[in-house]
């Protein structure tokens, strides 16, 4: 069976997703069904219509969450031989070797990656080019026909 590796944390808030649409979103919206068919004709009834298609949308997304989670595998950092190399899990410290300005990103899954948290997908162009180097190399991201010069200065790890 195929899989896809993912943080704990990463699992942790996978379920806390589907726990606020179960028990905060869902409740809501059959509330509001409830209410919008005491308006009367359910055919030209436009609050009932909405509710109903936000309930259908509400379940999608519940059974798409579901599957993620029943395909996915922590990854532990323990499991890591080398914890030298980056590899799926790592936090990664960068410095900017034009402006001197470091940043640092945890490599995720894409399911988890959120940018505002420093979160990058494996699949993502930084990801692919971390993936196997070593603190102090060198990497050269093009981006937008711009070529921007990285330093690794850490790796390491969530526990």
């Amino acid at each position: 069976m195929k899989y896809i590796l993912i943080t704990k944390n990463g699992i942790n808030d996978l379920l806390k997703k589907i726990n606020i649409i179960k028990n905060n979103k869902i409740p809501e919206i059959l509330k509001l069904i409830e209410t919008s068919r005491s308006y009367g004709d359910l055919k030209e009834n436009h609050e009932y219509k909405c509710a109903k298609e936000q309930y259908l949308i509400y379940e999608k997304k519940i059974k798409n969450l579901e599957y993620i989670l029943s395909i996915s595998k922590i990854f532990y950092p323990k499991d890591i031989n080398n914890k030298n190399i980056i590899y799926f899990g790592s936090i990664v410290e960068l410095i900017n070797m034009d402006n001197n300005i470091i940043n640092k990103y945890q490599i995720v899954s894409e399911f988890e990656s959120d940018i505002k948290k420093n979160k990058i997908s494996i699949n993502s162009p930084l990801s692919k080019i971390l993936i196997g180097k070593k603190k102090n190399d060198i990497i050269n991201l093009e981006i937008f026909n711009k070529i921007i010069r990285y330093k690794i200065i850490s790796i390491y790890y969530e526990n």
